[in-house]
């Protein structure tokens, strides 16, 4: 979605939700609840066809309210955070897309990183989404909040800066 706001070009995102084999070699087929899958599908079809028939097309009014931090990942399962080497417990964000422009990318995280700790939570493998959102509204308060990512193997400090 980033390279469509990137260039005002409206778009629709449906998120179906985060679980721990999502994008992973163990995401098998016996995996997909696919009576729930085809609600989603039947909702987005409508959803795509009430916008094809509109009278008007959508046009580019400005940017939507930007998320929080301008990221997008999703919690690092176990086999990753073990293929990562991180201590048992420990989790993290796996980041999927920055948006230009947002703190995320003022600050250097990159897609790829592992975010590790976010001010002074330190992420666990059981919720490391939730965990996040909850310090991001907490360090709103701060200017300045410290991040610490895994990249290629090496943990870096960053920092959001509001």
């Amino acid at each position: 979605q980033a390279s469509f706001y990137g260039r005002k070009i409206p778009a629709i995102k449906v998120f179906g939700g985060f679980h721990e084999f999502l994008y992973t070699p163990e995401d098998e087929v016996e995996k997909i609840d696919f009576p729930l899958l085809a609600l989603r599908t039947r909702f987005v079809v409508r959803l795509v066809r009430q916008v094809a028939n509109l009278q008007e097309r959508l046009v580019w009014s400005g940017p939507a309210p930007p998320p929080r931090v301008g990221l997008e990942g999703q919690d690092v399962g176990d086999q990753d955070a073990e293929v990562l080497g991180l201590p048992k417990g420990q989790g993290g964000i796996r980041v999927q897309d920055v948006m230009p422009g947002e703190p995320a990318a003022r600050a250097g995280i990159q897609v790829g990183d592992v975010i590790l700790q976010f001010g002074s939570v330190v992420l666990s493998r059981d919720g490391a989404l939730a965990r996040m959102r909850d310090a991001i509204r907490e360090s709103r308060k701060q200017a300045r909040v410290p991040i610490r990512v895994l990249r290629e193997g090496k943990e870096l400090l960053l920092e959001i800066v509001w």
